[in-house]
């Protein structure tokens, strides 16, 4: 049975409330560690999704001897783009400003407003052609940040199943005022949650330098290992 991330969370809101913080913290690092394993096989190709966002996130269910078990992917790559077609293009336009603004604005388009960078898209404004030329170079690291966003989003849901978050919630992930995120929903995170919240805040960084790639993504602790359930 496939089912999308985004028709998810509403319905197994009862689930994850009883099972505890911990669980629920562990589900969300499983589908970030799912989704980072197939970009990872994407971009070690040369290749960039440039449409990831929680709908493009599938739930595999398979019925084993321990019962249930579930596994994510990414899905939905027809907005994907090669990293040498973008080279090769950007170097075709050197010297013709309007015409990379173009590409840029084409590439953008490929992807969901909300999930896509918005220093990215600032380049369709952009006079110097240094900058655009090196965000091309760079154009892996949409992914990072749409993979940060939709993380978010998932975390929000599975956490506080049904409610909403707000565009401002990613200037507090930016800020690290992860107490805004949850304020109203408990008194005080779990040490883990933190630790969830920066890598996704670390994917959201305004500079595309600053944001880790897969690798270094795919090595954090949080990421890597099941969370253990405190010992009572």
């Amino acid at each position: 049975k496939i089912v999308r991330i985004s028709e998810e969370s509403p319905i197994k809101a009862k689930e994850f409330m009883k099972n505890g913080v911990i669980k629920k913290l562990n589900e969300v690092r499983r589908i970030f560690k799912n989704a980072l394993k197939g970009l990872k096989a994407l971009h070690d190709r040369g290749l960039v999704h440039l449409d990831i966002k929680p709908a493009n996130i599938l739930r595999i269910e398979a019925t084993g001897k321990l019962g249930k078990k579930y596994k994510y992917q990414l899905s939905d790559f027809g907005s994907m783009v090669t990293v040498s077609q973008v080279k090769v293009k950007a170097k075709g336009l050197k010297g013709k400003i309007g015409d990379l603004k173009e590409f840029i604005k084409s590439i953008s388009q490929r992807g969901t407003d909300i999930y896509f960078p918005p220093d990215f898209k600032d380049l369709e404004r952009c006079s110097d052609e240094k900058s655009i030329l090196n965000a091309l170079k760079h154009i892996e690291k949409v992914d990072i940040y749409a993979l940060g966003v939709t993380m978010y989003e998932i975390y929000n849901s599975i956490m506080w199943p049904g409610s909403s978050w707000r565009k401002a919630d990613l200037g507090y992930l930016k800020e690290r005022s992860y107490s805004k995120l949850v304020k109203g929903f408990r008194l005080r995170m779990h040490p883990k949650e933190e630790e969830l919240l920066e890598a996704i805040a670390e994917c959201i960084e305004d500079n595309p330098m600053s944001r880790p790639n897969v690798d270094a993504l795919l090595a954090l602790p949080i990421i890597s290992k099941e969370i253990p359930f405190d010992k009572a």
